[in-house]
């Protein structure tokens, strides 16, 4: 009997979770809604990351892991003004941790914005006392000439090696900050409070319900808003005027977006646009930044893919998943720059450049270690460079010390060996040099808009913003070959050490 009994229990059990089961909610998604993450799926249920699984056809809620999906931004986190909650592109340099390892704990590295107006100039934090002034006046020993391109020696000059890897970061950076300087401006503007002070006005059209807050928020229904900004006052400059399109919600549910613009200005009365963004924010979270910029024969493209994360109410660049920029500059006159940049979660990054500032095509990959929240304390403690150039190629590894406030040879670099990841000749990067071709397309300098904003910075609460946004630029990042003792012993090298 006993054993009778322990056979229909277990019947009884069977048909409960069989029951059970059946009744579990199927789930069907739409493009966007189901993403793979940490290897395995979560669907965007109410509006929620939910770890799902597959079963049959559809998915059923994953109750083996609750909290493996809250790693993901919310679905809706940019329903409202996305744009001025969308983070500053200089934040993109975010260390994971609080600060990297520094080799000499005696000693700081410089600030990377700070190295072009350094006291005594690059000649001094790049290359042992009296090196470049020697090869400059003709008068350097065998030893100075040899820690020209990089010392051999632990603690002896990093050289031009060293100076190409820190100007190889900033360079790039350079780019990618200056073309994403529109929506530093335009992700300030959605303020009350400007409105009030009269630094934003209304001078066409009609705000949205809601007001100036709701300005850059996703329509509803399938028309996109344009709202179109004349800029008054700025640096002394002449007028511009910015467009501004914000994707409709039907556009962003058909594309998997959670949110996405386009912004582009308009020089004066000229009927081309001068620079042009667009941003995407998949429903997950996966940023998008794509931007071609102008200014007579300098023209340039730029890339950027991120995830976003939230930390707090605080959206930023995750820094615990890679981060990678692609920057094309045809500089006029010959002169091309092309970068690769890959930042990690271990507080590397990896630069590829391909570039012509002169006579010949210099390729360059580098590894650098950095510190820093975003550009305004960015600082590279140590690198590992290699490079070739038409008449030939050196590697090296150098740290920044406090004990001699230099950078330095550091042969025993533990970076060295990850330089032979990129192979100058199979890496399809180097190829070719920069090709940019700008695309405005489809972009009128005389749209109408919904609504048009005009911008007074005359208005000191304007003028608090330029102040934020041209502090996260950077400027002089050309620093080893603008510098003008670095040039002159270029120049007098091939003389001066010719033996």
């Amino acid at each position: 009997m006993k054993r009778l009994a322990i056979f229909i229990l277990i019947g009884i059990l069977m048909v409960v979770a069989s029951k059970t089961a059946s009744a579990q909610t199927r789930y069907t998604f739409k493009k966007g809604q189901l993403v793979t993450y940490k290897g395995k799926p979560c669907g965007s249920i109410s509006n929620k990351w939910t770890p799902v699984k597959k079963s049959g056809k559809s998915y059923v809620i994953d109750r083996s892991s609750k909290t493996r999906c809250s790693g993901l931004l919310s679905p809706v986190a940019l329903k409202k003004n996305g744009l001025g909650k969308l983070p500053k592109a200089s934040s993109l340099l975010r260390a994971r941790a609080s600060g990297a390892s520094i080799s000499d704990p005696n000693g700081t590295p410089p600030l990377l914005k700070n190295i072009p107006s350094i006291v005594g100039g690059v000649k001094n934090l790049f290359w042992s006392d009296g090196v470049i002034d020697a090869i400059a006046n003709g008068t350097a020993t065998t030893q100075q000439c040899s820690e020209y391109f990089a010392g051999s020696t632990d603690g002896s000059s990093a050289g031009l090696v060293g100076c190409f890897g820190a100007q190889g970061v900033g360079f790039s950076f350079q780019s990618v900050l200056d073309g994403a300087g529109s929506s530093c401006y335009m992700k300030n503007i959605a303020k009350q409070s400007l409105v009030d002070s009269g630094a934003v006005t209304v001078i066409d059209g009609s705000l949205p319900s809601g007001g100036i807050a709701n300005v850059f928020s996703p329509p509803s229904g399938s028309q996109d808003r344009l709202v179109k900004v004349v800029i008054a006052g700025f640096g002394g400059g002449g007028s511009q005027n910015g467009f501004l399109k914000i994707d409709s919600t039907s556009k962003l549910n058909n594309a998997g977006h959670q949110y996405a613009f386009t912004v582009y200005f308009c020089e004066g009365s000229s009927s081309t646009p001068t620079n042009k963004e667009r941003v995407t924010v998949s429903t997950s979270g996966q940023y998008s930044y794509q931007g071609i910029y102008s200014q007579g024969s300098f023209v340039g493209q730029n890339t950027i893919s991120a995830r976003l994360a939230s930390s707090g109410s605080t959206i930023r660049f995750d820094p615990t998943q890679n981060r990678t920029s692609l920057s094309n500059q045809d500089l006029g006159g010959g002169q091309s720059f092309k970068s690769s940049v890959t930042i990690t979660p271990a507080n590397l990054i990896e630069n590829k450049t391909y570039d012509f500032f002169g006579a010949g095509g210099r390729k360059v990959y580098a590894i650098s270690e950095f510190s820093g929240t975003d550009i305004s304390d960015f600082r590279v403690i140590q690198s590992a460079v290699k490079q070739q150039f038409s008449s030939g190629s050196n590697e090296g590894g150098t740290e920044y010390r406090g004990s001699v406030g230099k950078y330095v040879s550091a042969p025993s670099n533990g970076l060295i060996g990850d330089l032979e990841e990129v192979n100058f000749a199979t890496d399809t990067f180097f190829d070719a040099p920069a090709s940019v071709n700008p695309d405005y397309s489809g972009l009128s300098c005389t749209a109408d808009a919904e609504v048009t904003l005009q911008m007074d910075f005359t208005n000191p609460d304007l003028g608090a913003i330029a102040q934020e946004c041209e502090q996260e630029k950077l400027e002089g990042m050309n620093f080893c070959i603008d510098d003008s003792s670095v040039a002159a012993a270029m120049a007098a090298y091939a003389t001066t050490c010719s033996n």
